[in-house]
């Protein structure tokens, strides 16, 4: 047994065999509320075997509370485990892992998104314990240092034929990935996801499935595909009679015929999502729908209805404590305030949604308010305030890997510095959207 192979370096049985369990783990590295669950051991008899295995320099703490090991360790370790621990061990082992990452990814989800729709999750299984998260800061800190792991444990679940876990984690991800900005990486897990729902037969997780891969394939600006995955999802929803699956699918459908020039089909899908949430008594969905609609009217110029239907959405939002919608919507007052030649009330919209955004982590809507504030600053002649932002905002870019973004400000900036002093707001705004 494995046991032997380290002997020599005067390991324990115990901690023989939590490294021969953590050399199966996918990813990077590990964390120690991770490995006691991939181990089914306490915490605290989990950091003791770790301290054992690091003494003998079979793994390393490179980060506090997170271990890897060398290569050829890991490949020693991996191999023993499979020579001495039974297949069912093993697959017990990886289970508990991917209901670890499952379930804490689920929980972290819901502090950060709480008027987001919930699914139905099943319970961890036994010897699996999720990382308790106390807060969103709490909940931000562990997808970020999880996510390559997070990614890793969506593959193995594929890998177990766990489906059900596959399209749930892709779903436990989505509102991580979209604050991030990591767009391709949710189009992979969400393209896995609903081969997993298809498979399963759960006609309720395609019709999530084909909606978020639909979104994420809008926001990666390819409206085309995006609308193949929303008719799919409405068309399900409509015929299962789910009415806020077809609410969801008619703003998301708004998006993409906003994106195709076709702005009075994009408003219908609005008016009938709000039509549906309103019949649910749902009334920080029916924002939702109000602050969208406000937007397209803001882009097509039409500001005074615009503002109209902004103002309505951000009193629901502040009556609910949505943060994130709130941000939204003052990001598109101060669209609209800037289109009327109202600088000064444009700035202070934008900052506010700014400071909320940072404080919810969402780093892919800060970028866009950041340029926004940028041009805003150039429309009242300040060129130091303007660079600032705008260079704030292309680190952002660039991070994101959003290069269509990041050339357009790299292309501010160059006119910034080359405008003549007196030239006083010259640089059209961007209109990516809120």
């Amino acid at each position: 047994m494995h046991t032997a192979t380290w002997s020599h370096h005067g390991l324990t049985a115990a901690a023989a065999g939590l490294l021969g369990l953590l050399s199966l783990a996918p990813g990077p590295d590990i964390s120690l509320t991770a490995a006691a669950s991939l181990a089914a051991l306490p915490p605290a008899r989990t950091g003791m075997l770790l301290r054992e295995l690091e003494s003998a320099h079979l793994v390393h703490q490179h980060v506090r509370g997170r271990y890897r090991m060398h290569d050829l360790i890991r490949a020693c370790a991996s191999e023993q485990a499979h020579r001495g621990l039974p297949g069912d061990a093993r697959d017990a082992a990886l289970r508990r892992l991917v209901d670890f990452y499952l379930h804490t990814a689920y929980a972290g989800d819901r502090l950060l998104q709480q008027h987001r729709e919930p699914i139905e999750i099943d319970a961890p299984v036994e010897g699996c314990r999720p990382e308790p998260l106390e807060d969103q800061a709490a909940a931000l800190s562990w997808f970020d240092a999880e996510h390559a792991c997070l990614l890793a444990a969506h593959r193995l679940a594929g890998d177990l034929g766990r489906h059900a876990s596959v399209w749930r984690l892709a779903w436990a991800l989505r509102t991580f990935h979209r604050r991030r900005g990591r767009g391709h990486e949710d189009l992979a897990i969400w393209q896995a996801g609903l081969s997993a729902a298809e498979r399963l037969g759960d006609v309720a997780a395609q019709i999530q499935a084909h909606r978020l891969l639909g979104n994420t394939w809008s926001e990666l600006g390819r409206p085309d595909e995006a609308g193949r995955h929303l008719d799919r999802s409405l068309s399900l929803a409509e015929h299962a009679g789910d009415i806020a699956a077809q609410a969801h699918a008619h703003i998301a459908l708004g998006w993409v015929e906003k994106a195709r020039g076709a702005d009075r089909r994009a408003v219908d899908h609005l008016v009938r999502a709000s039509h549906l949430y309103r019949s649910m008594g749902n009334a920080v969905w029916e924002a939702d729908a109000l602050t969208t609609a406000g937007w397209f009217h803001a882009e097509s110029g039409r500001y005074d209805k615009a503002r109209a239907q902004c103002e309505a959405a951000l009193r629901i939002y502040r009556e609910h404590a949505d943060l994130e919608g709130e941000a939204d919507t003052l990001n598109s007052l101060g669209y609209v305030a800037h289109h009327t030649g109202r600088h000064a009330e444009a700035l202070d919209h934008y900052e506010r949604a700014r400071a909320l955004f940072q404080d919810l982590g969402h780093t892919y809507n800060e970028a866009d308010t950041l340029d926004r504030i940028g041009h805003t600053q150039a429309a009242l002649d300040r060129p130091d305030p303007a660079r600032l932002a705008w260079r704030q905002a292309l680190d952002l870019y660039r991070a994101q890997q959003r290069g269509t973004d990041a050339d357009r400000v790299q292309k501010q900036l160059a006119a910034l510095d080359d405008r003549p002093a007196t030239s006083k707001g010259v640089l059209s705004p961007d209109r990516a959207g809120a």
